[in-house]
């Protein structure tokens, strides 16, 4: 397979992923012991919040900076973890949690920030270094 579609089956794949996470915030509960089950660690959830919002927004950056369409969509995800939580407020067997819009919103900046530093260093590696002398 050509670099080029190798290049392209891994972004189809992470959008893929991105897009199967995000759909489970929208899945009902299974059961009230199975959040019990979740609860051995205590704010797991929050966790799994800020990594898939993380991995989201570092999906979207990759995949359309610096188009210009980027920040919107940056801004766009920030929003749906409003959407989420109204959802999932009327949803049977989960709630409205502010501190999950909290966690969600710390994943987009975390996801941010990653991709700035990793775009920074990867622009750094391939500056072409000043001529000396003439």
């Amino acid at each position: 397979m050509p670099a080029a579609h190798r290049l392209i089956a891994a972004r189809v794949l992470l959008v893929a992923v991105v897009l199967l996470l995000n759909s489970t915030f929208y899945w009902p509960k299974l059961t009230p012991e199975a959040e019990a089950a979740g609860a051995l660690i205590p704010h797991a959830d929050k966790l799994v919040h800020t990594g898939i919002f993380a991995l989201t927004v570092w999906t979207v950056l990759h995949l359309l900076a610096p188009r210009p369409a980027a920040g919107f969509a940056v801004a766009a995800i920030g929003a749906h973890a409003f959407v989420i939580e109204a959802v999932q407020s009327l949803m049977p067997l989960r709630s409205f949690d502010l501190a999950d819009i909290v966690a969600d919103l710390v994943g987009v900046a975390a996801g941010a920030a990653v991709w700035a530093l990793l775009r920074r260093r990867g622009a750094a590696g391939r500056r072409v270094p000043e001529r000396t002398g003439r």
